[in-house]
């Protein structure tokens, strides 16, 4: 299906909706977080995808590598939020590597990336 379940896993974590919801809502994004206007949020996209193949058959499984970034005005917030959805996305999906915490130039954030391989039913 090519779209991960990222939202509705971080709806489900008490804490992760409390640090990531405003009045609007869950600051959740897909790629683009242009919507969200402040800190903390997270924004996700997928780096590449590949369909099992097999030659008897059609694929009944997509291989997703998807980029997670948390972003937060403070170090220790993007920390705690990147430790929830490290704890809420990982029965779903492999986390492959993850960044240590590094502040943004450009948008004087710190963020978090966490690389994470997802396998859904097309």
């Amino acid at each position: 299906m090519l779209i991960i379940p990222l939202e509705s896993l971080c709806e489900a974590d008490y804490l992760l909706k409390q640090l990531l919801s405003d009045s609007e809502g869950l600051k959740v994004a897909e790629f683009d977080a242009d919507n969200i206007p402040s800190a903390p949020y997270t924004c996700w996209q997928i780096i590449n995808a590949n369909p099992e193949q097999y030659l008897s058959d059609r694929s009944d499984m997509d291989d997703i590598y998807v980029q997670i970034d948390i972003y937060a005005s403070k170090k220790a917030e993007a920390r705690q939020i990147a430790k929830l959805m490290r704890n809420a996305i990982e029965e779903d999906c492999y986390i492959e590597s993850y960044t240590g915490t590094e502040k943004e130039p450009e948008t004087n954030l710190y963020r978090i990336r966490l690389d994470t391989r997802w396998y859904e039913e097309p």
